[in-house]
């Protein structure tokens, strides 16, 4: 309501000036350069016209502008998005391999059998899951159990920001692929889900 307002104010103002110039060229070349008889038609119609135009190239124009600009605060939110993702990811995947290697020592120093350690990736929580519920042992070493406490946390922090920017990224898809967007965003790209 509030843009309609607005438009139709700026509308108006647009006649007035209209009406304003033209009265101006008619008062300064006389009857002679707009005859009221001949052109009335023509200049009511310009009055009316040229305001709607102009009004119009705006609106489009910013309309326009809008969408680009989302658009890119859009790309750059899921460009650092993902470069902090993955920082997160890599690190989650180095303390991974770190408490592992942890628990590889403390069953070699308790001399303790793991046979069916090779089923489960050193890289993976999966094996420091299945080394702690084997070996309570290993549960008295406080390190490892906060170790394997805050991967696991870290893990389902992991997930929600996957999540939080799958969502992004299909917000920008349909930005882009929205009805009239597409038709001046056809050189942006669709981003592909994480």
């Amino acid at each position: 309501m509030k843009k309609l307002i607005q438009n139709i104010i700026i509308y108006l103002a647009m006649v007035f000036i209209m009406i304003f110039v033209f009265t101006m060229i008619d008062g300064l070349f006389g009857t002679e350069f707009i005859p009221d008889d001949e052109t009335s038609d023509l200049v009511t119609s310009l009055i009316i016209l040229i305001p709607v135009i102009v009004l119009a190239i705006y609106n489009i124009s910013k309309y326009i502008i809008k969408v680009k600009n989302g658009v890119v605060v859009l790309d750059n939110s899921i460009n650092e998005s993902i470069s902090n993702y993955t920082i997160f990811e890599e690190t989650n995947a180095e303390m991974i391999l770190t408490i592992n290697e942890k628990i590889d020592s403390l069953i070699k120093q308790e001399n303790l059998s793991f046979s069916s350690k090779m089923n489960y990736p050193t890289d993976n929580l999966v094996y420091v899951s299945h080394a702690l519920s084997n070996f309570p042992e290993l549960k008295s070493d406080k390190s490892i159990v906060k170790a394997s406490e805050e991967i696991t946390q870290r893990i389902a922090d992991l997930r929600d920001q996957k999540t939080f920017i799958n969502s992004n990224i299909k917000e920008f898809n349909v930005l882009i692929r929205k009805f009239p967007n597409s038709m001046f965003l056809k050189k942006i790209q669709e981003k592909e889900y994480i």
